[in-house]
This record gives structure tokens, C-alpha cells and sequence, in this order.
């Protein structure tokens, strides 16, 4: 009983979040979220969680500046995965993320005046297929576009548009050189 009011109340204290943030929230059913997840919607932003999905402690979800974030059926965040949409981030049905991988839609305009800290991004939408595997610690860039049934290597950082199903994996080269102390 004790533990069923805790989820309870976690669940009211993150849809009074998003109420005070005036973000928007669709949940579905059967959700499996750990207490530890976060998720944040800013005003004219939407969250919307279908049916049977799980997140993993430490998930982060976060819809700024009037992003939608859409999680399809099924769809599994394993432990520390970080989603941040400024314009947009859909994740089909099936789709599973391994663990700490981060997903941006946005880069920061680097170029603009006063560079970073000007806090001005480019932004572009991140399509992510249907029955998709992302390997752990990978990083998906602004813009991607993964088909259907896409593999991405753990630790793969990508960015562009890949038809169902690639396999996408990224080899490193090891050079170990001795040197004088």
C-alpha cells in the first residue's frame, strides 16, 4: 500500500510539473516510469507517452519552446537515457535505447553573435522508426532520420537520414604509441 501511494503521488507531483511549466502530457496505459525519471514540458510543449512504454531510472525527457516529444507503443528507455526536443522527436513503436544515450534535436549556434553563450540554437526535427535498437551511449543528432528495424552500434554518434533496415556502426582505430617521461 505504501508503495502504491508513492507512485501515486509521484505521479501527481510530475503533472503538477507540467501544469506549472504549462506543458502538456498524453499518458497511456501499462507505463512502466521509475520514480527517478524526470520529465519537463515548457509552455505550448507536449509529452505524449503511449501505451506500454518504460523508462528506466534517471531518464530525462524534456519539451522546450513548443517541441512535441512522441514515444509510439512499446517503446523502452533503458537506465539514463536523455531525450531534449526544441522542435520535435518521435520515437516509433517497438523502438528500444540503451542505456545513456542522448538524443538532440537542437545544436547551439556557435557562429551567431556572442557564440555559445548567446544560448541561440539550430534546430531540426529527429524521426526515429519503428522497431528500432540504439545501442548504449550513443548520440543522436538534429535532424536524423533512422527507417525501420535500424540497429546503431553502442557508442555510435550519428547524424543524417538511414533507410529500414541499416545497421549503423561506427569503428574506432586504437594507436597506442610509447613515449619518453
Amino acid at each position: 500500500m505504501n508503495y502504491l501511494l508513492k507512485v501515486i503521488f509521484l505521479a501527481f507531483r510530475r503533472l503538477f510539473y507540467a501544469i506549472a511549466q504549462k506543458g502538456r502530457f498524453s499518458w497511456g496505459r501499462n507505463l512502466t516510469i521509475h520514480p527517478n525519471a524526470k520529465l519537463a514540458a515548457s509552455q505550448n510543449s507536449e509529452i505524449v507517452i503511449n501505451n506500454n512504454c518504460s523508462m528506466a531510472a534517471l531518464c530525462i525527457i524534456v519539451a522546450q519552446n513548443g517541441a512535441n516529444v512522441n514515444l509510439g507503443e512499446n517503446v523502452s528507455l533503458s537506465r539514463g537515457v536523455q531525450i531534449y526536443a526544441r522542435k520535435g522527436i518521435t520515437i516509433g513503436e517497438g523502438t528500444m535505447i540503451g542505456n545513456n544515450t542522448c538524443i538532440f534535436d537542437h545544436d547551439h549556434d556557435y557562429k551567431c553573435t556572442g557564440g555559445v553563450r548567446a544560448n541561440t540554437y539550430i534546430e531540426n526535427p529527429i524521426k526515429i522508426g519503428k522497431n528500432v535498437w540504439i545501442g548504449c551511449n550513443a548520440v543522436i543528432l538534429r535532424g536524423t532520420v533512422l527507417g525501420d528495424n535500424c540497429v546503431v552500434g553502442a557508442g555510435a554518434i550519428i547524424k543524417g537520414h538511414y533507410q529500414d533496415n541499416s545497421l549503423i556502426i561506427q569503428k574506432r582505430t586504437e594507436t597506442v604509441c610509447q613515449y619518453k617521461s
